[in-house]
């Protein structure tokens, strides 16, 4: 029996962002992707199709021509390599459903790759790749800034519940989370602080833009083993030029606690301004608690 999810050509066009009259044009001219025909003459794709059309957008936007793009991806296809764009079911469902601002839905599709995955592989085989599209999908003009804070949020209530309901020791080592000020997104850190979670630590994060003072005066109160500062951005230190200084120095006045700042932001920055006594990283393996 055949179980493979099937697609509509305008579940196809949600899902892409490329209009039917693109995928048919694609299809006809180029044979890029071979829709079946249902007895009603409806087209319906696979995910290989979905995956496929993706791709060539991906080449398309890297600046190759449609048909070199296109010839690009059948080799791929043929050789039967991967591509960074070969998003599984549960991704393409959460592309589907984010567009249309259905929160249920994407909640219900996250729970089944929780299940079906595990936790950790979750993270890399959906989490990762979708907020990764979102994200391009919003800088090029696809999506809206709703569409891709709805799509954000989802993922982000989803994986609050799940580090909540992880059990842990009172005694376990705690890890601080925490966005610097000005800093926004903090789905990084909720991602981060899953795997720490799972290995037993206490987590607890204080989330985006946090006020003046409340990540050194929790620092001091609690004693953490760890702290994970985050920016994304180079806002912070736009902001407050002073910021990274700051930090080592408090850093160098706590040497009872482990201080790391991660973030692509924050990582070019350090880069030109290395910290003393913080350590720079996007590894969790760098991580000791």
């Amino acid at each position: 029996m055949n179980t493979e999810t099937h697609y509509y050509i305008n579940q196809v066009a949600t899902i892409t962002g490329l209009s039917k009259q693109v995928i048919r044009k694609w299809e006809d001219r180029y044979n890029v992707v071979s829709p079946t025909r249902l007895d009603n003459g409806y087209r319906v794709y696979r995910q290989a199709d979905i995956n496929c059309l993706l791709h060539v957008k991906e080449l398309k936007a890297e600046g190759l021509t449609t048909g070199k793009a296109i010839n690009e991806v059948k080799k791929i296809y043929k050789a039967n390599k991967n591509s960074e764009v070969d998003y599984n079911n549960y991704t393409i469902q959460l592309l589907e459903h984010g567009k249309y601002y259905k929160e249920v839905q994407m909640s219900q599709v996250l729970k089944q790759a929780y299940y079906f995955y595990g936790l950790e592989l979750m993270i890399e085989e959906v989490i990762r790749p979708f907020l990764k599209e979102i994200g391009n999908r919003w800088e090029n003009g696809e999506w809206s800034e709703s569409q891709e804070t709805v799509s954000s949020m989802a993922i982000r209530d989803f994986l609050i519940q799940v580090r909540r309901n992880l059990p842990t020791l009172e005694n376990a080592p705690l890890v601080i989370g925490a966005c610097l000020p000005e800093e926004r997104h903090e789905l990084p850190l909720h991602i981060n602080l899953l795997p720490l979670t799972l290995k037993g630590c206490r987590t607890l994060l204080l989330g985006p833009s946090p006020a003046p003072g409340t990540i050194e005066r929790l620092t001091e109160s609690l004693q953490p083993k760890t702290v994970l500062l985050s920016a994304t951005t180079d806002i912070p230190f736009k902001t407050e030029p002073g910021l990274l200084k700051h930090w080592d120095e408090f850093a160098k006045t706590h040497p009872q606690t482990n201080f790391y700042l991660g973030g692509k932001g924050a990582l070019e920055y350090t880069d030109q301004h290395p910290p003393s006594f913080i350590k720079a990283t996007n590894d969790l393996k760098d991580i000791k608690v």
